[in-house]
């Protein structure tokens, strides 16, 4: 097929033919790699959450963020210039609480108990008492 010249019918029948087979042959290899595109983002997909696989055999994964909520720029606690909530000392107090006394003294008993090693179901108890400050 030359510069100006026409080509025949038969010349482009061939032509409309071999273009046909190439189209189909694209196709074929079209389906063919978007099976296999599917294939890998299914396994791409799977991990120890949805399978069952060990959660050892997981790639690619970034650990979960902590919070998605972002800073402020403010500081943790009460507003600045607010009363504080605390309980503060005083003088003559109308009431007192022994709670931590008698627990310390119950821990005492407890620690001073004998005990049978040899008896079944016997417990044996191991104290270590905090130095005094």
């Amino acid at each position: 097929m030359g510069e100006g010249v026409r080509p025949s019918y038969d010349e482009l029948a061939a032509l409309v033919a071999a273009q046909a087979l190439k189209l189909a042959r694209a196709r074929e290899e079209i389906t063919a790699l978007r099976a296999e595109v599917a294939a890998l983002k299914r396994r791409l997909g799977t991990n120890s959450g949805n399978s069952s696989m060990p959660p050892s055999s997981d790639r690619f994964s970034e650990p979960a963020p902590k919070s998605l909520r972002g800073k402020t720029g403010r500081k943790q606690g009460k507003q600045p210039g607010a009363p504080g909530a605390n309980l503060s000392p005083v003088e003559n107090p109308t009431r007192s609480s022994t709670t931590h006394r008698r627990r310390a003294r119950d821990a005492a008993r407890v620690c001073a108990a004998p005990t049978t090693p040899g008896r079944s179901g016997a417990r044996s108890w191991t104290c270590h008492r905090s130095a005094r400050r």
